[in-house]
């Protein structure tokens, strides 16, 4: 982060956080198809993983995006 300009540094932890929100939004919808079952902790989880790991690749090419500029 201490690459960013300072605007750019707000602006994306502006954004992470309601890139959070809606990740758990999403992620208790996914779960709601076994909602009380055993199986809905498991669903919920598995939907953060996917999409932590898509958040994940998304900010890496940013990054990449950012460094390779200078």
């Amino acid at each position: 982060m201490e690459k960013l300009p300072k605007a750019e540094k707000n602006r994306l932890e502006k954004e992470q956080k309601v890139w959070l929100k809606n990740r758990n939004i999403k992620a208790k919808e996914a779960a709601k198809e076994a909602e009380g079952g055993t199986m809905e902790p498991l669903l919920f989880g598995a939907s953060i993983k996917d999409l932590n790991e898509k958040r994940a690749i998304e900010l890496a090419k940013r990054y990449d995006e950012i460094v390779n500029k200078k």
